[in-house]
């Protein structure tokens, strides 16, 4: 009933003049009797003290131009410290493993991965997994610093960082690395690989020698030729 009311007799007549009228007339009785209510609270008393009213909007104001500062303060923070930390992080693990690359290239000019795998595995598990660890540590240790300056900005609000966002280092899987794919130099592989380094030492000092009247097959480019091959066959085995 109430809203079939509203509908007829309060919509209804919702643009009629006189009701225009008496709805402007009303609401500038309540504005008036607002202002003036807020007028006597704002009013400065005799003794030049504020009144707790002016005292309590000032307060409010500056809590918010310090909220609006912070906002803009904290976000620069975050957005600044977390790209040095990605550039640091990032830096930080490519030097350590260039020099674990550095140590396996020194390792493998003395000796066959083939041959010393087992003994090499356990080590460049054991390096990786040192890098890995440690770059994470300080992954978790810049974060959480980076989080504290921020909380800084928030002094009555620190409790909403959480207790931990990281997981322990030892729930990491670093996994295990795997053994290269090394084929055996066949006897096939052997002559392509010779006939392929002769061709070049026959052809070239076969031209050589032709400059004083002898063929192009002759002992000395057959001998430089198999040289060549024979030091082909040397370079693809190692």
């Amino acid at each position: 009933e109430l809203l079939e009311r509203l509908r007829t007799d309060v919509l209804g007549n919702a643009d009629a003049p006189k009701t225009r009228h008496n709805f402007a007339a009303m609401t500038g009785t309540a504005i008036a009797e607002l202002v003036g209510q807020l007028n006597k609270e704002l009013a400065v008393r005799a003794d030049g003290q504020e009144s707790p009213a002016i005292t309590e909007l000032r307060d409010i104001q500056q809590r918010m131009m310090d909220l609006r500062r912070r906002s803009t303060r904290w976000q620069t923070l975050l957005s600044d410290e977390m790209t040095d930390l990605v550039a640091d992080l990032e830096y930080d693990l490519r030097d350590r493993t260039r020099k674990i690359v550095r140590e396996l290239d020194a390792a493998f000019d003395e000796s066959d991965p083939l041959k010393v795998w087992d003994e090499f595995e356990s080590w460049l598990a054991e390096s990786l997994t040192e890098a890995a660890e440690t770059n994470y540590r300080w992954l978790v240790e810049r974060s959480w610093w980076v989080a504290d300056r921020v909380a800084e900005f928030f002094p009555e609000r620190k409790d909403v960082v959480p207790d931990s966002i990281f997981p322990a280092v030892a729930d990491l899987d670093p996994g295990d690395p795997n053994m290269p794919k090394m084929d055996k130099f066949k006897p096939g592989q052997w002559i392509f690989t010779g006939l392929r380094g002769s061709y070049g030492g026959v052809l070239m000092f076969g031209l050589i020698t032709s400059l004083a009247g002898l063929p192009l097959i002759n002992p000395i480019s057959v001998g430089a030729g198999m040289a060549l091959g024979g030091k082909s066959i040397g370079e693809e085995g190692e």
